[in-house]
């Protein structure tokens, strides 16, 4: 049994070998909220019965049916390579950098058979704990923020072939306590733009956004499948768009930027300052080269300091591709 709220539930998580074969969760996180849904296309029949005055309930039918979901969650340290895989696609083993530190690097990439099986258990006031479940999981899109004493949060959209409640509750295996598992942080941040490679820090941010959407065709069902979805495979322009929030300090930090038609490459860099071994630190980057910023200028809105939102839109630079990289403990995703 478990405590009757959400202090007893879970959260975990496992690649797929195959897409939409199920993989027990062996990965937990300790996240902060979390909605796993079934999704159906039920419709009703309109036959007319003579006497009849309702629609029949017995021809109410579903012809299709599949799963979707949310996760909110502090972006942690380690164990969410898999996490950063699917989104980004591709084929990803983390590289061995000394002693017990490993970069993971997640360029932009086809998501093609880049799948999870993921769960929570939720309890009911009893402490019973009813099992959630998508199987067959794309993460179809991802929000990231960050702001003046704020922890890095993460939100994931994803979409699967299928929902269940009848499957076993894994058992939860965390990983180990601070420092190994503290969140990336405002403390940690570091904004960089700049030509690519070369980019130089910035002063006066005082918080970020970034959203990265992968469209997939998330509606492809056929005959012969039992109302069952195709895998998604990706249909649309990758969109990364975002703000920054910044201190007016010099105007060609952001406001040249937005005033011409060419890119700029943009880090966002969270390093904490415990090391993992050696020199090397727990990281959360992404680089974002193709940077676009919205035409805008700072006004003057009142007696107080000037600051002012920056938006920004991602558009490839012909070479280089959007990337998530990460330091850290995790030897596996």
């Amino acid at each position: 049994m478990a405590i009757g709220s959400g202090l007893g539930s879970q959260f975990g998580f496992s690649a797929e070998t195959t897409w939409a074969t199920r993989v027990a969760p062996a990965k937990f996180l300790r996240a902060k909220t979390y909605t796993l849904s079934r999704t159906s296309g039920e419709i009703q029949g309109e036959g007319i019965q003579t006497g009849n005055f309702g629609d029949l309930a017995s021809q109410y039918v579903e012809p299709i049916s599949g799963g979707a979901g949310q996760v909110t969650l502090d972006v942690p340290q380690r164990g969410a390579g898999v996490i950063w895989n699917t989104l980004m696609g591709g084929t990803v083993t983390p590289v061995l950098i000394s002693g017990t530190s490993y970069t993971g690097t997640f360029p932009l990439a086809d998501t093609l058979n880049k799948s999870m099986t993921v769960q929570t258990g939720n309890p009911r006031r009893d402490g019973t704990v009813v099992v959630h479940e998508l199987t067959g999981t794309k993460v179809i899109g991802a929000e990231f923020t960050c702001g003046m004493g704020e922890i890095l949060t993460c939100s994931l959209d994803l979409d699967a072939k299928a929902w269940s409640d009848a499957q076993t509750l894994a058992t939860a295996a965390y990983s180990a306590a601070a420092p190994n598992d503290n969140p990336f942080s405002f403390r940690d941040m570091a904004v960089k733009v700049g030509t690519f490679g070369a980019e130089a820090a910035v002063t006066g941010v005082r918080g970020i956004n970034v959203k990265i959407d992968r469209p997939h065709d998330t509606n492809d069902y056929n005959a012969n499948t039992g109302g069952a979805k195709s895998q998604q495979v990706l249909n649309g322009a990758t969109q990364i768009t975002g703000s920054i929030s910044a201190d007016w300090l010099d105007k060609a930090t952001f406001q040249d930027k937005a005033n011409v038609t060419t890119s700029t490459s943009m880090v966002i860099e969270f390093v904490q300052a415990t090391a993992i071994s050696g020199a090397n630190f727990p990281t959360f980057r992404l680089t974002i080269p193709g940077v676009i910023f919205t035409q805008t200028t700072q006004g003057v809105e009142g007696r107080q300091e000037l600051t002012h939102d920056w938006s920004f839109r991602w558009a490839y630079d012909g070479t280089n591709q959007p990337t998530i990289t990460t330091i850290s403990a995790d030897s596996t995703l």
